[in-house]
Order: structure tokens, then C-alpha cells, then sequence
């Protein structure tokens, strides 16, 4: 009995290492390319962390502007914003550093945003580690911006990219006021 049940304990560890390795493969062949969400049509997108690798995609879909949202040093495997500015910055491509905390949102890194965004080149790419705080960041500018989205649109454009804006919704609401006032 003893021996039957170590049998079936190998076999399950082995099965379970040529499953996991086979899913390895399968994902490392099909996450070549990042992915990049246009979010409202006018020359923004959005993706997560950058490496230098991903430059050359970066280039080929004529992107003009990076904006790196993620402060340095908040991972090991992070690539520092100087190394990413000078990979941009050999292609031809501008790049800003607006670092944005997690938590909530200072209003001086949104209207850096906006100012870039008003400035910038397009297209123009966001990123952070994962695009929340990315996307977070632009809609309480893009809520700012006179004639800016509703912010339904900018609830659609946040789910959209897989993200929710939803305790957001008061803030926004109040930048979206202030812009008629000018």
C-alpha cells in the first residue's frame, strides 16, 4: 500500500512540474508583444511596465511620447526611468517621468500630466506597473481639461482598460464643475 501511494505522489508531482512547464512555454510564446490600449482615439495609450525590450514595438507603433507614472525603486526588477529615457531618447522618442505614489493621487502629478498631455507629441504612451495608476492619473486630468470627457465617458474608458475609477467619481465630478467655470 505504502509503495502504490508514493507512486501516485511522484506521478502527481510530475504530472504537475510537465503541466506547469508546458504553460511556461505556451505563455512565454504568446506574450511576445505588450499590450497597448488606446484609450480614447486621440493618441493615448496605455500599458503597464516597460522594459528596454519593448522599445522596438514602441517605435514601430509610431509612438512619439513616453510618460513613465511608476516612481523608481518600487521593485527590484523595476528599470530605472533613466534607463528607459535614454532607450527613448536613441530612438527619437521624448519621455517625461511623472512619478505617481500609490494611494491617492497628488494634484500636482495630475497637472503635470495634463501639462504633457496639452504639450506632448502624440501619440503619447502612459505606463506604471500595472496601468492603474496610469489611467487613474489621466482621468482626473482629462477631467480638468476644459472640454475634457464626461465623466460616464471616462468611467467607459477606465473599464474599458480593465481598470475602475469608481471612488474617483466625486473628484472627478468636482474638476469636471471647476473646467466650466473658466
Amino acid at each position: 500500500m505504502k509503495t502504490s501511494s508514493m507512486k501516485i505522489l511522484v506521478w502527481s508531482v510530475l504530472a504537475g512540474a510537465v503541466i506547469t512547464t508546458g504553460y511556461m512555454v505556451w505563455a512565454g510564446r504568446h506574450n511576445k508583444h505588450k499590450i497597448f490600449r488606446n484609450l480614447d482615439g486621440s493618441g493615448i495609450y496605455l500599458t503597464d511596465q516597460i522594459r528596454v525590450t519593448d522599445f522596438q514595438q514602441i517605435s514601430k507603433l509610431h509612438i512619439a511620447t513616453v510618460v513613465d507614472m511608476r516612481p523608481d525603486g518600487e521593485a527590484l526588477d523595476e528599470t530605472p526611468s533613466s534607463v528607459l529615457a535614454k532607450a527613448a531618447q536613441q530612438l527619437g522618442i521624448d519621455f517625461a517621468y511623472i512619478p505617481v505614489p500609490h494611494g491617492a493621487i497628488p494634484s500636482s502629478q495630475v497637472d503635470k500630466l495634463a501639462s504633457e498631455l496639452e504639450r506632448g507629441k502624440r501619440p503619447i504612451l502612459l505606463y506604471c506597473r500595472t496601468g492603474k495608476r496610469a489611467i487613474r492619473t489621466f482621468c482626473l486630468a482629462e477631467a480638468s481639461r476644459y472640454r475634457g470627457h464626461t465623466e460616464p465617458e471616462l468611467s467607459a474608458i477606465a473599464t474599458k482598460s480593465g481598470f475602475s475609477i469608481d471612488d474617483l467619481h466625486d473628484d472627478i465630478v468636482r474638476r469636471i464643475s471647476a473646467r466650466r467655470m473658466k
